[in-house]
């Protein structure tokens, strides 16, 4: 059925707009962390198919009259949710590039930040690629601005769009949701698991959470948490639902079998790909293939040989990874991990230092036999969280 816009402005006077949320699972703990919030409208009692007003109200600019609207109506569900769970529960909120280029709507929110109406923890904006295509010098000031208001930026249907990743290097987003169509392919398509993987293997290298949007059977979550996602929303987890309806949700408190053995997985990689950027930095070192060695320097000691506790393995085995904690394993892992940062700014300090002898070679060969340990210990972890989910 058709709607004018004249149908849709008076249906946003009259309050027939309103939220369903859908949880987010997190592939950690297989708990609920949070929820996006998705606009419906109820008409003479029916609910409408957004299909049938969001191009229009895109397409007219009226979108960003609905999401000032809206927003006020979240932040009013966010209490209601925190206050009748007891948690706060992060929403996530899709704005567009109208809602961008709209001064009102920037100042509405900091305005309701401002008078401490909402923690900016709890407020996701998500934006699809289309959205930040072709984006004005302000409107990208504006998500920078949101940014450090300390809401989370995630950009919605990656995969989707001709540019990924100029706009992961381009925009200011921490989080990357993979769209659903191709994580609906995950089994019947090779080049679609590939996809996955990599993009998955990408975000954690560029250090951004992974989530994976329309997962509908158990196979499919498996295969995510597996595969080193982060978290996920879809029909096998839980359909959308009401505001109380979702209340009633979080309290049962249900938690999805599995462990994250996919993070394990992925902090291997991390490291082999740690251990490939130092040698690379020595031999080029050592070959005399940078002009400005004072400025490469300063970079090697910022970035690639920055503390182990910030490096991707020190940030996985001080945060996520601490749900292992009272795994062997895992024990074993801080030592050796201290000790490879430790000779691996002597290589190189020796190489600035030109100094070109067989103690670098010995130093290599000892950088070689923790980098052996370190992966030994983590393939041994992996292989006792696969033992613990067999037997759960």
């Amino acid at each position: 059925m058709g709607f004018s816009l004249h149908d849709i402005k008076i249906g946003l006077d009259q309050d027939e707009f309103c939220f369903f949320f859908q949880p987010k699972i997190s592939f950690m703990t297989g708990k609920t962390i949070g929820a996006e919030a998705l606009v419906r409208w109820r008409r003479d009692g029916q609910w409408v198919s957004p299909n049938d007003f969001i191009p229009i109200s895109e397409g007219t600019g009226f979108i960003t009259l609905i999401t000032e609207k809206l927003f006020g109506v979240l932040i009013s569900d966010l209490d209601k949710i925190s206050r009748e769970y007891g948690k706060n529960v992060p929403l996530a909120f899709n704005i567009s590039a109208h809602d961008l280029k709209s001064r009102r709507f920037y100042q509405q929110v900091q305005e309701s930040l401002d008078r401490g109406e909402f923690d900016p923890r709890n407020i996701q904006f998500e934006m699809t690629e289309s959205t930040v295509a072709d984006m004005s010098v302000d409107s990208i000031q504006i998500m920078h601005d949101f940014k450090n208001m300390g809401i989370t930026l995630a950009l919605d249907d990656f995969g989707t769009g001709y540019s990924s990743l100029e706009v992961l290097s381009t925009f200011p987003f921490s989080l990357i949701k993979l769209d659903k169509s191709i994580v609906g392919k995950i089994f019947s398509s090779d080049k679609a698991a590939n996809i996955i993987g990599s993009n998955i293997r990408m975000a954690q290298r560029i250090g951004m959470r992974i989530v994976a949007e329309g997962i509908e059977t158990c196979e499919v979550y498996k295969k995510l948490l597996y595969g080193g996602c982060h978290q996920g929303q879809g029909f096998f987890m839980a359909k959308p639902m009401e505001t109380d309806d979702f209340i009633g949700f979080l309290r049962k408190d249900k938690q999805f079998k599995g462990k994250p053995i996919g993070l394990v997985y992925q902090s291997q990689l991390d490291h082999i790909q740690w251990r490939k950027d130092l040698m690379e930095m020595f031999y080029q070192i050592r070959n005399s293939h940078y002009e400005n060695i004072d400025y490469k320097k300063d970079f090697l000691f910022n970035s690639l040989m920055r503390d182990h506790t910030r490096c991707n393995l020190g940030q996985w085995y001080y945060g996520d990874g601490k749900i292992y904690q009272n795994h062997i394993q895992y024990k074993e892992l801080e030592k050796p991990h201290e000790n490879l940062h430790r000779e691996g700014r002597l290589l190189l300090e020796g190489v600035l230092n030109n100094r070109n002898d067989d103690s670098l070679v010995m130093k290599i060969s000892k950088i070689n036999k923790i980098s052996g340990e370190i992966i030994r210990i983590l393939q041994d972890l992996e292989n006792r969280v696969h033992h613990d989910d067999q037997e759960d």
